[in-house]
Order: structure tokens, then C-alpha cells, then sequence
């Protein structure tokens, strides 16, 4: 997966969801689930020198990475945490961002109620999760496609009933849709 978010299309999709959160000088900023703190440096860069990033993961190897990453940049703080259970004091974030970590909580719905515990009236928040249901694998063997598509890299299968939860886990956590884009990667 971190292959893909470094790729044309997960640059693309990455850089809209920034867009869309429309951080801004001074914001506070958090990335919950940031892994390797692959986006902290361009939330650092728009937040300024007021505002601040705050990165939480649960993997102690990416909170590493991560603090490597953001070693220069005084104004990231990278916590350790789990996304039902934020490290985040009420109310205190203005724009926050969830970005294919949804799939690997056992409760979404509490994740999502997390973000908004966070979250300051008006706060935006920012989801992207993939639909495996509509995942295509190009191989040169229409076979090896045929049998790739419902499979994902570690041999489990992806829940038939992603955009229902989806759905329920964000009406579960308090948040409600704004603009809702679409990515399709031979558009740009």
C-alpha cells in the first residue's frame, strides 16, 4: 500500500484530499494513523510556523519512520496511539485526516466518533479508503487478474460490505459529508 500512495495516482488522490481540507496557517493539523509520516511534511508546510501537525500511529517501526521524517520540523508532534482511542484533547483540532486506515480498525464507527470528539466545531475532516470491490489488477494472465481481484496482498479478503459500513460509521461518528470527490485514475 505504500508503494501505491507513492505512485502518480496516490500522489494525485493525496494531494486532493489536502486540497480539500484547505489547511491553513496556524491550523492544527492531526494525521491519525500516519504511519511513516509520509504527509506530515506537506501539513507542516501549510500549517506555517503557528500552527502544528500532530501524527498518531499505533506501530512503533512507523512512528520511527515517521519521527526520522519530521526530525527538522519543530512544529510535528508524532504521538503514540490507536485511532479508537486518540491521544488528542477535545475540540483542539481544526482539520484532520484518516487515509486508509479505516479497513484495519475493528470498529469504524469509533474511530470516526473519535474524530469527532477532536475536532473543533466546523473542523474538516478527511477520509480516503479504497473500494476493493472495484480494484483491477492488470496482469499478463487473465487467470492470475481473475484470481487477485477479491485478494488482497496478505491472502485475506476484503468485507463485501465496505460502503454500507462506510456509510454507518460515518453517521455512527457524529460527521457528515461535504463534498464527496471520486477519483478515477485515467482522469486527471
Amino acid at each position: 500500500m505504500l508503494r501505491a500512495a507513492a505512485s502518480d495516482v496516490g500522489r494525485l488522490y493525496k494531494g486532493q484530499l489536502l486540497d480539500l481540507l484547505d489547511v491553513r496557517e496556524g491550523h492544527t493539523v492531526l494525521d491519525a494513523g500516519c504511519g511513516p509520516g509520509a504527509d506530515l511534511p506537506a501539513l507542516a508546510e501549510r500549517v506555517g510556523g503557528t500552527g502544528t501537525v500532530i501524527g498518531v500511529d499505533r506501530d512503533p517501526a512507523m512512528l520511527g519512520q515517521a519521527r526520522e521524517r519530521t526530525r527538522r520540523l519543530p512544529r510535528v508532534e508524532i504521538r503514540e496511539g490507536d485511532a479508537l482511542d486518540l491521544p488528542v484533547g477535545p475540540g483542539t483540532v481544526d482539520r484532520a485526516k484518516i487515509d486508509r486506515v479505516l479497513m484495519h480498525v475493528e470498529d469504524p464507527a469509533t474511530a470516526l466518533a473519535q474524530l469527532h470528539r477532536v475536532t473543533r466545531p466546523g473542523a474538516r475532516v478527511g477520509l480516503a479508503e479504497p473500494d476493493w470491490d472495484t480494484l483491477i489488477v492488470d496482469a499478463e494472465d487473465l487467470e492470475t487478474s481473475r484470481d487477485l481481484h477479491p485478494v488482497h496482498h496478505d491472502g485475506s479478503r476484503p468485507p463485501r460490505d465496505r460502503r454500507a459500513r462506510s456509510s454507518a460509521a460515518r453517521r455512527a461518528g457524529g460527521l457528515r459529508c461535504g463534498d464527496r470527490p471520486r477519483h478515477d485514475a485515467g482522469v486527471p
